[in-house]
């Protein structure tokens, strides 16, 4: 037995152990409390598992080298035959335009790296401010502000922010006498109350490590601190820098970056038969600059996208969308081309008419999944009013189930700019947004204000008090792995933490084995394009694991064992800290979920 540290710090005492028989081991123990983690992985020794059943000519000929080579064999399982019976210069075109997405994501390096998260942007902001004012060496994130809430029946239903959380949502100058004398700072989870004369809804209430700080002097000092202003200004060095030109450079390496990615994702449609050889063609010419694309010989009218616009309610832009259409007199009827970044399938598609893409966006929109990625368009403050209205469309009250043919009243609002320069202009403006509403600026704390999106959003099922770790600009498509995602999502796990070298030695191994698959069609044997394969010492060095019930590659460390489950609407952490959903239970970690289950001790 062979032990594995795996350093993350998130963890007090990581152990990972591995086993003789191929499985890996590991236990954390998180804080606030020790709990016993077990995560499993298969080593790729010995017969691959395949994702699915190879044709016998792929397994008999190959079969040398996949015995040396595991994990090429389980890739090469993997491959969509989408891809495979592409034509040759079709995948050429795509993995020349893959180089050019990775040069572009280096480049957007150094932009990517100085933009912090609101929460990580704030935490030691409010630690060294916290000790300064009231001389206590606290963690921000382990204490919380109590505010005691009731509900209609005057049943408790305290709200329960950490300091961090309250600090970020802010607090108006002229808040006065809002806490009641209930209202307490205390360590996260420290609050228990029950009760105990039901007839006078009397309650017993008992307070773990409660601190003797005056609150109201707390709302001052956050109001002061003013996090939400400082965070505006974190962005302004960002997006905004004042030396000349440097604004225009990050400007045009995110619009590079956007162009790349769509052209890789307009060579993936084609493939897939997503779009027309026109609509590619067409494509083509509009992630080159100043070039004049047509579609089918007419000029294009670019479009944002405008949804749920009617007389009760103003509607939302949809944020990051783009639509194509033919420059001619009734467009909304005619054929339309729709870019969704990170669209689970179908990222760009074309369709019959505006009517059928809101048909097509009906069906989607029945996944709960799939409603959690479309949020992501909308900005988070409209986002309850937003997804409340959507749901009365989809599921009018006298047929409680799907109308599939629900009217999005879907609008394509065409402009005169070009597409990639609003494609960033939406990217600046969600961005300025979403980050006054997570972290609030002390020039626009209104107390009602902030009360009334604090509950809106926990009665639509959504939690800003946990946005905030959440947020990150949404940077259009993650372009170094776009195509590695659509070609190959079923074969590997976590690779959207691959350093810029991994993911290109990836997706070039990729495709010297698609290259080679394509032989064995022409020839019948992959025995002479096998020996040209080179072996890659970064795919071999992954492990098989099974995440979410199918096994795909990893790396061997803890952030390869993220679940892809999504924690459902509503659903609030226990004590612990861990998800409990359907019998199973989730513990969050730097972003991701990891499966977990009752283990015994290691001690």
């Amino acid at each position: 037995m062979g032990s594995v540290c795996i350093s993350d710090a998130a963890c007090h005492i990581p152990l990972c152990n591995l086993h003789p028989g191929g499985s890996l081991l590991c236990w954390l123990f998180t804080k606030p409390s020790r709990v016993s983690i077990m995560f499993t992985a298969y080593t790729t020794s010995g017969t691959p598992a395949s994702p699915g059943s190879l044709p016998s000519s792929r397994q008999l000929d190959s079969a040398p080298f996949d015995v040396e080579h595991p994990n090429a064999g389980f890739i090469r399982g993997s491959l969509p035959d989408w891809y495979l019976n592409a034509p040759a210069t079709l995948r050429q075109a795509l993995h020349a335009s893959h180089q050019k997405t990775l040069r572009s994501t280096h480049a957007l390096g150094p932009v990517r790296n100085r933009l912090l998260s609101a929460q990580a942007f704030a935490a030691p902001l409010l630690t060294q401010a916290f000790f300064e004012r009231f001389e206590l060496p606290l963690d921000v994130e382990a204490f919380q502000l109590m505010t005691w809430r009731y509900d209609g029946s005057w049943k408790p239903n305290p709200l329960e922010q950490t300091l961090l959380q309250a600090a970020l949502q802010n607090f108006a100058s002229s808040n006065r006498s809002r806490f009641d004398p209930y209202s307490a700072i205390l360590r996260t989870g420290g609050l228990r109350y029950w009760l105990i004369d039901s007839a006078q809804r009397r309650y017993k209430v008992e307070y773990k490590d409660r601190l003797d700080i005056d609150l109201e002097q707390f709302a001052d000092f956050c109001h002061e601190l003013d996090l939400g202003g400082q965070y505006q200004a974190h962005l302004d060095s960002v997006f905004k820098p004042s030396t000349p030109g440097a604004a225009k450079a990050v400007a045009t390496v995110f619009i590079d970056g956007e162009r790349d990615a769509v052209e890789v994702l307009a060579h993936i449609a084609m493939m897939k038969g997503d779009i027309s050889e026109a609509a590619y063609q067409m494509l083509l010419s509009v992630v080159k600059p100043d070039v004049h694309a047509q579609w089918g010989g007419r000029g294009l009218r670019y479009c944002q996208l405008h949804m749920l616009d009617t007389y009760a309610f103003s509607g939302c832009l949809l944020h990051g969308a783009l639509l194509i259409q033919q420059d001619i007199a009734d467009p909304d009827s005619e054929p339309c081309l729709v870019y969704m970044p990170s669209e689970p399938s179908h990222p760009l598609k074309q369709f019959a008419s505006l009517r059928a893409f809101n048909d097509s966006l009906v069906a989607a929109l029945d996944s709960d999944s799939y409603r959690r990625y479309f949020s992501r368009f909308v900005s988070l403050g409209q986002s309850p009013e937003f997804f409340a209205k959507l749901k009365s469309r989809l599921y009018p009250v006298q047929k409680h189930t799907l109308d599939v043919n629900a009217d999005l009243v879907l609008q394509a609002q065409p402009f005169s700019k070009p597409p990639f320069e609003l494609l960033y202009d939406h990217l600046l403006a969600k961005t300025y947004v979403d980050s006054r509403t997570i972290a609030v600026p002390s020039a626009q704390a209104d107390q009602l204000a902030r009360d009334a999106l604090i509950d809106n959003l926990k009665n639509s099922g959504m939690d800003i008090l946990n946005a905030a770790g959440l947020f990150v600009p949404v940077l259009g498509e993650v372009m170094a792995v776009v195509a590695l995602y659509q070609i190959v999502r079923e074969a590997f796990v976590a690779y959207e933490d691959w350093t810029h070298g991994e993911v290109e030695e990836a997706m070039q191994h990729v495709y010297n084995i698609a290259e080679n698959v394509a032989q064995t069609v022409v020839v019948g044997s992959v025995i002479g394009a096998l020996d040209r394969l080179e072996p890659s010492m970064f795919i071999e060095s992954l492990v098989q694991k099974r995440v979410d019930g199918s096994v795909r590659l990893g790396k061997p460390t803890v952030g390869g064992y993220a679940d892809t489950f999504t924690v459902p609407d509503g659903l609030r952490a226990n004590p612990l800290g861990l998800y409990e959903f359907d019998s199973k239970t989730w513990l969050p970690m730097n972003g991701k979920l990891y499966r977990v289950e009752a283990g015994v001790s290691v001690f």
